[in-house]
């Protein structure tokens, strides 16, 4: 009995020492310790602008700053970014033309010092999505009377990956994307395309609106037609399909203005 007790002694006195160890390293502190680290890619509006956190720890505390891939700091503050307190990096929300490459396609770190060393972040790779207005341009086949037409909802090449299509607007219907139709319209998902049945002679002059998401700064838009035209529907029919109409004998079944 006399070992056992001794054993169990031993066994606390190390536990003790341990934790007194264990408590007197955490608490001396020491080099910098990235406690939120930025991730390696940041893709953004330039209507919304962004903020990249990065924080650290250390005993004395360290002090933060953002260099570029060369390892030159950026400036704390400036008119394109600025350096909070608390370490993150602010690009705040910029016109088109005050567009920088060096800054807002850029490669930076989060750098964390103090006298007893240095932390540096993996590589950031900015990248600002330049928003700019647009309008809703359409594609289609060959439509007639009593057909079906495809209509595509298309945005600038440069934001395509970055805006979504949610759904299309009439005069007296909203169609939102679903696996069936809505009475002669049905909006496809995956692509946002509106897919029109039936389709009549009125159709040649409703106006079909577009609605979409930017992905970037939460906003949704409601794409509206070229002023110049009062149905886009109806220029795309007579440019796109009344050759056919005339030259190729669909006769009278095709819409034509």
């Amino acid at each position: 009995m006399a070992g056992a007790h001794l054993v169990i002694g031993i066994q606390r006195i190390a536990c003790l020492y341990f934790i007194l160890v264990t408590g007197t390293s955490a608490g001396s502190g020491g080099g910098p310790r990235l406690t939120v680290t930025p991730p390696t890619q940041v893709v953004f509006s330039s209507g919304s602008g962004v903020v990249v956190g990065c924080m650290a720890e250390g005993s004395p505390p360290p002090t933060i700053t953002w260099v570029t891939r060369e390892g030159h700091a950026l400036a704390a503050q400036s008119p394109y970014l600025d350096i909070l307190s608390n370490g993150s990096l602010v690009l705040p929300p910029f016109p088109p033309d005050r567009y920088r490459a060096d800054i807002h396609a850029a490669t930076v770190r989060c750098r964390a010092s103090n006298s007893v060393g240095v932390v540096v972040s993996p590589p950031v790779t900015l990248h600002a999505v330049v928003w700019q207005d647009f309008s809703v341009r359409a594609e289609g086949a060959r439509a007639v009377v009593g057909g079906s037409a495809l209509l595509h909802c298309l945005v600038p090449s440069h934001l395509a990956a970055h805006v979504t299509p949610t759904a299309w607007e009439t005069p007296t219907h909203t169609i939102y994307p679903s696996l069936s139709a809505e009475g002669r319209y049905q909006m496809v998902g995956s692509t946002g395309d509106l897919l029109v049945t039936s389709v009549t002679r009125e159709d040649a002059f409703t106006s079909f609106n577009c609605r979409v998401r930017d992905q970037l700064g939460g906003r949704e838009l409601s794409l509206s037609p070229p002023p110049k035209s009062s149905s886009w529907f109806r220029d795309l029919i007579y440019k796109s399909f009344s050759y056919n109409c005339l030259i190729n004998g669909y006769g009278q079944n095709c819409i034509t203005v």
